[in-house]
């Protein structure tokens, strides 16, 4: 989401949440024996609310005219879901709502950046440029239809939302290029969709995400596989194992920026309530090497992605006190 958010090699910046994300998060808890077949689905509520927090981080290596760059940004979005209204099917109509936005950068060349919403300074430099792009998301909602097994069927803006948006933009386009496909694409990278049937532990199912990009579309094919059980404070969660090929499918225009993936190592775990009915936390992990050609030069860049998410109700679920989150993965594997 956020298209744009960015950090290319060298000083320049252009703010987008990038959609690219899967990483290994390794958890100290017990293996227990789960049940045969376990069917895994949301169990959405009229009144639910949810506190979301999703943390992004990338780190990048290349060499450029023979000088090694490195860069590194983070950013972490606060959200909240109010589930409005379930069907007889027990898909949701959920309200996001955006609440906070946190962002580090530090590049070569340029002072290091920090920005937060939430923060009574006001913005200088390129903070002051990062918050005029995101400052009309805080508080901005947006209406999206969920399935039981976790499919992002629609998101659309509030009116109120459009409306800020008109004012902020001069045209009704969401900030930093935001749009439904983007927003999609950062739920479906932090919750599985989970499996039509019944699984037991080492089945497996599959998924697949197309997003677009200056580049081409990027096409992930996720393999999803119920690994056990994990035991968080005598609490049962389901652990899904996430594996993921990432491809670049070029654009059209053969005067684009070509780029490949040459080497890649994309691994998760996500967990799951099975008797609450969410998910509690994800983490993903990502190690690629892309190649960049432009005309007849070649450039090799080392990423290394991790995506991290919680989901927390916020009032309590009787009797079952929300499960602790680990500590978010190091994205180089450290």
């Amino acid at each position: 989401m956020f298209k744009d958010l960015r950090m290319r090699c060298g000083v320049r910046i252009r703010p987008r949440f990038v959609l690219a994300s899967l990483g290994l998060a390794i958890s100290c808890s017990s293996t227990t024996a789960v049940p045969a077949q376990q069917l895994m689905r949301w169990k959405f509520q009229p009144g639910q609310q949810f506190d979301v927090q999703v943390t992004q981080r990338m780190e990048m290596e290349a060499t450029l005219l023979d000088r090694p760059i490195r860069s590194v940004s983070e950013t972490t979005m606060h959200l909240e879901w109010a589930v409005q209204a379930v069907d007889q099917a027990g898909t949701a109509d959920v309200r996001q709502t955006f609440r906070r936005v946190k962002m580090t950068m530090d590049m070569p060349g340029v002072p290091a950046v920090e920005y937060d919403s939430a923060s009574p300074a006001k913005p200088t430099g390129m903070a002051r440029s990062l918050a005029d792009q995101v400052g009309p998301m805080i508080g901005a909602a947006f209406e999206q239809t969920m399935t039981t097994r976790g499919e992002v069927l629609s998101v659309t803006p509030t009116a109120e939302t459009l409306a800020r948006f008109e004012k902020a933009a001069g045209g009704g386009s969401a900030p930093g290029g935001l749009s439904e496909e983007s927003l999609k694409g950062l739920l479906n990278q932090t919750a599985a969709a989970l499996p039509e049937h019944a699984v037991k532990p080492g089945d497996t199912w599959q998924g697949q995400a197309v997003t677009q990009s200056p580049v081409g579309a990027l096409k992930m094919d996720v393999t999803y596989t119920l690994a056990g059980q994990e035991v968080r404070d005598g609490r049962p969660l389901e652990r899904i194992d996430v594996e993921v090929k990432l491809s670049i499918e070029p654009g059209e225009d053969p005067a684009t920026i070509k780029v490949a993936v040459a080497a890649q190592e994309s691994k998760g775990v996500m967990l799951f309530d099975a008797q609450a009915g969410r998910f509690v936390e994800t983490n993903m992990h990502q190690k690629m090497t892309l190649a960049t050609t432009v005309g007849d030069q070649e450039m090799r860049q080392k990423v290394a992605h991790a995506t991290r998410m919680t989901v927390t109700p916020s009032v309590a679920e009787a009797a079952q006190p929300p499960a602790k989150a680990a500590p978010p993965a190091d994205p180089a594997g450290k």
